[in-house]
């Protein structure tokens, strides 16, 4: 064997190393990526969680929650600023999932539950003209993709994840005439 020939052989074994090693990096990088988004759904969840915490621990946010159903008139001045608040916070981390989906960071098909709880409130009086009040200070691209959510998928007849129809529940906490 010429040094002619060792020289090739050392480029063929050096060709089948860099790819043995970009096919490595390739297998870490998509492993990796598998683990990022898994972590982002998981902190999604753990927020969306922390959303409903309040809910479950204090019965006056419940029945607020019900209430401002039937429109935010109906709220006194110190329930209008809970309820928006508890919207706005609640939006903020649905905004947040916008833009992972958008970005990549989670798959748009996980995010489907996630807007399906929320975002069916918006069909409420309440919660509508909340919305119709405060889009504008959320990222243009969400706004516009709740308001196209709004107008693809018709109100729903009981809230998917709360097993009863909003607008009854509004009603009875409606004021009378």
């Amino acid at each position: 064997m010429t040094i002619q020939d060792l020289g090739s052989l050392g480029e063929i074994i050096a060709a089948v190393a860099t790819i043995a090693t970009l096919a490595y990096l390739a297998a870490q990088v998509r492993q990796n990526t598998r683990a990022l988004r898994s972590s982002t759904f998981q902190g999604i969840s753990e927020q969306m969680a922390q959303n409903v915490q309040p809910i479950l621990v204090h019965s006056e946010i419940s029945a607020l929650l019900i209430k401002g159903m039937a429109g935010i008139e109906h709220l006194a001045p110190e329930e209008r600023l809970r309820y928006q608040s508890f919207f706005q916070m609640t939006f903020r981390r649905m905004e947040a999932v916008h833009v992972l989906s958008t970005l990549g960071s989670i798959e748009r098909d996980h995010v489907r539950g996630f807007e399906l709880s929320i975002l069916s409130t918006l069909h409420s009086r309440g919660p509508s003209e909340w919305w119709q009040n405060a889009k504008a200070t959320f990222n243009q691209s969400f706004s516009a993709h709740v308001d196209s959510w709004l107008e693809e998928n018709p109100p729903l007849e009981t809230h998917p994840s709360l097993g009863f129809s909003m607008s009854e529940s509004a009603d009875r906490h409606r004021p009378g005439p």
